[in-house]
Order: structure tokens, then sequence, then C-alpha cells
């Protein structure tokens, strides 16, 4: 089954613009299905299927779920921060223990994509919880 996800921000609020950085995301309905060069865009919808499985190892929370509130996406934010302050200066075989303790159940074409758009997903996930009254709608 297919999903795609969605940033809803209340009225009067601009999405998030991600310039500066190297940001890649996979791409949802609105915004394409190849990776996205955020350098020129905004991101509004994400391909949550490649994630799904990543972030609900991860959290404990699915993308699947009809609506995610600001609570739940500041919760991603924080765990994706912790997993890569985690990750950063290990050695590769003391990532791949963690990894393999940490995401033992998890896909490997989920947790691939998770951690190689480790940094994108961070910042996406805290710069939308920084918007007092943000939501991710999931559209399966």
């Amino acid at each position: 089954m297919g999903l795609d996800n969605f940033w809803k921000i209340p009225e009067g609020e601009h999405h998030p613009v991600f310039t500066g950085i190297d940001f890649e995301i996979v791409g949802g309905m609105l915004s394409g299905s190849t990776p996205l060069d955020l350098q020129h865009t905004q991101c509004k919808s994400f391909r949550g299927k490649v994630y799904s499985n990543f972030i609900d190892e991860l959290t404990g929370i699915s993308l699947y779920s009809d609506l995610l509130d600001q609570e739940e996406i500041t919760h991603i934010a924080r765990a994706l921060k912790n997993l890569r302050q985690t990750l950063d200066g290990k050695k590769p075989i003391e990532k791949l223990r963690y990894l393999g303790s940490k995401f033992e159940g998890c896909e490997m074409d989920s947790l691939t994509s998770g951690l190689l758009n480790l940094p994108s997903l961070e910042v996406m996930f805290q710069k939308y919880s920084e918007i007092d009254g943000v939501c991710l709608e999931s559209w399966f």
C-alpha cells in the first residue's frame, strides 16, 4: 500500500524553505516522485512509505496514522536528532552494531532510505515542529 504525507499548517503560516543545505527527501504526489532538490522549493508533501518503517522503529509513531499532531512531530524530530548525534563519531563497525540492535525489525529499504536522508528528515521535522498548530496528514 502506498503512503504520501502532507504537511498541514495554520492559515497565515508559511511552509519552511530549505536553503543553504544539502537537502533530499523522496517526494510525494504534490512534489513529484523523484528525490527532491529543495534548494529551490518547499516540502509540502513527501513519500511516507519510503520512511514509514524506519520512523516507526525509531519512535513507535506510524506515518500511516491519519493525523500526527505537533507533539508527535516534535517527538520524531528529537528522535532523528538523537539518532544522528548517536551515530556521529562512531566507527563504522560501532554504527553497524548499534543499528543492528536498534532497528532489528526494520525493513532494509526503509532503514537505508532513512539513514541516507537522516539529515534532511531531521531538518524537515524540526522546522515543521516549530510551527504552532502544524500537523502531518497521511494519504494512502
